[in-house]
């Protein structure tokens, strides 16, 4: 692994809890122009893996998705959840996580429904430090 390099021109996404289950949001960073593309709203109660898959699935659906190379992600349970287009989630149905729930299933639909032509990549942090999107809490 050593010499690898990452794509420049590429996207990153990373999401953020405080807590967990905790206060949730996820950004999608253009690592080209060192540039916030995206930042989600914040929700509470919800756990880190499920907005990180959903953070690749909204970098999916970005209008201008084809100038890219690739997107990144430091999560390889939410890349391979994208890649095999099914999740699975223990997460109970209440006031609090409706929405989250509403969002998972929008997202298996799309994902279902589009084909993937763009790679997905695990961002290697141990070469390349913290992946640009980071939040910086840890």
């Amino acid at each position: 692994m050593k010499g690898l390099e990452y794509k420049k021109n590429s996207l990153c996404v990373d999401a953020s809890c405080i807590g967990n289950p905790g206060v949730m949001e996820y950004r999608i960073f253009d690592i080209s122009q060192s540039m916030m593309l995206w930042e989600s709203e914040k929700f509470n109660e919800w756990t880190n893996n499920l907005w990180e898959f959903l953070a690749i699935v909204e970098a999916l659906r970005m209008p201008k998705l084809k100038k890219y190379d690739c997107i990144y992600s430091d999560s390889q349970t939410a890349i391979a959840r994208v890649k095999t287009k099914k999740i699975k989630t223990t997460l109970k149905c209440s006031p609090q996580t409706k929405k989250l729930l509403e969002k998972i299933e929008e997202a298996k639909v799309w994902l279902k429904t589009h084909e993937l032509d763009i790679p997905i990549l695990k961002w290697e942090t141990e070469i390349w430090g913290e992946i640009p999107a980071d939040y910086g809490r840890k």
